[in-house]
């Protein structure tokens, strides 16, 4: 319930002050009136088939794709060991987008770095003013930056910041933007975390004469350890873009090792059993294209993650993702 107060309070005084945050913030900001008045909306969602089976439930997860969701999830990095992933995605109407992450721990904190590309080059073609077809252009997107996470106590804290990209045939801008993060424990045997995070807070993309803000989003989530092999998580989202919406998500860690060893951060073997339901998507693309699932193989240092999001009549999409820790 604070979670949700906080979050409702921000959406209520940025709101109210577009004028003087207009270069940050769009028109009828935090409603559904602002759909589509912001830029590189590739990071809206971040890149990972583990986050998306759960329907983009990510906030107090751990591992190296944190990095694009909520850098404090970075921080229990194990001092001087070494943790990657690389996602790769298949689009609606042939886009794809593939990004790579890697985290390494120390003494003083975890230090990481992380790429994301989107092309949506497929099937887009420049005509002359006689309307005669010049060929495809390009169309992409890309970001590339840096976190640092830290544990203090029973707190998480981490900070990124990353350089933006976007082109559209001759015609390119590029900006700059930070993610912040907290993820909070219980005291002894956890059984619930707690985050908050803001993503996408930087200055806007000037594309020719066109110019529109970042996809600033404020977010809060629980997540709820039901048994050791059982996750359950809520998350509240506050995008600049859109009305608050909820996340609803479940993971289940089936190990292939003795039940007294089914957790996976024991470091066993075993399969993921991912799903949720991400409400932005319900009142337009039905219940079908609000629901996500997903399957992860955990095979000792190596997981491989696939993730199967519908939208509708829209299509679907798939993703996939190979994570590893040396």
């Amino acid at each position: 319930m604070k979670i949700t107060t906080v979050l409702f309070c921000a959406a209520a005084f940025l709101s109210g002050r577009s004028s003087a945050y207009g270069a940050f913030l769009p028109d009828s900001s935090f409603s559904d009136d602002a759909r589509g008045l912001t830029s590189a909306s590739f990071l809206k969602t971040p890149p990972s088939a583990r986050f998306e089976g759960m329907a983009g439930a990510c906030l107090t997860q751990n591992g190296p794709q944190s990095f694009f969701c909520n850098p404090a999830g970075l921080a229990n990095a194990p001092k001087g060991r070494v943790s990657s992933s690389f996602a790769y995605e298949t689009l609606i109407e042939g886009s794809y987008r593939a990004a790579a992450s890697v985290v390494r721990g120390s003494g003083f904190g975890a230090f990481a770095a992380g790429l994301v590309y989107n092309n949506s080059s497929a099937g887009m073609d420049k005509y002359n003013t006689l309307g005669v077809s010049l060929g495809g252009f390009s169309a992409y997107d890309s970001a590339l930056g840096a976190a640092f996470a830290r544990r203090y106590g029973f707190v998480d804290f981490g900070f990124g910041v990353k350089f933006i990209k976007s082109k559209l045939a001759e015609t390119s801008a590029v900006s700059g933007a930070f993610d912040a993060g907290f993820i909070f424990r219980e005291a002894g045997r956890v059984k619930t975390e707690f985050s908050l995070a803001v993503r996408n807070v930087g200055a806007p993309l000037k594309l020719g004469s066109e110019k529109a803000p970042l996809p600033l989003e404020f977010g809060g989530g629980l997540k709820w350890k039901y048994t050791p092999e059982f996750d359950i998580l809520f998350e509240g989202r506050l995008p600049c873009d859109h009305s608050p919406y909820l996340i609803i998500a479940g993971e289940w860690f089936l190990a292939f090792s003795p039940a007294e060893h089914r957790s996976p951060q024991a470091g066993v073997s075993g399969l993921f059993l991912r799903g949720g339901i991400n409400f932005k998507n319900y009142s337009d693309l039905g219940a079908l294209g609000a629901c996500s699932g997903g399957l992860g193989l955990k095979l000792g240092i190596l997981e491989l993650d696939y993730a199967f999001v519908p939208y509708g009549d829209l299509g679907s999409t798939h993703r996939t993702e190979i994570s590893w820790r040396f």
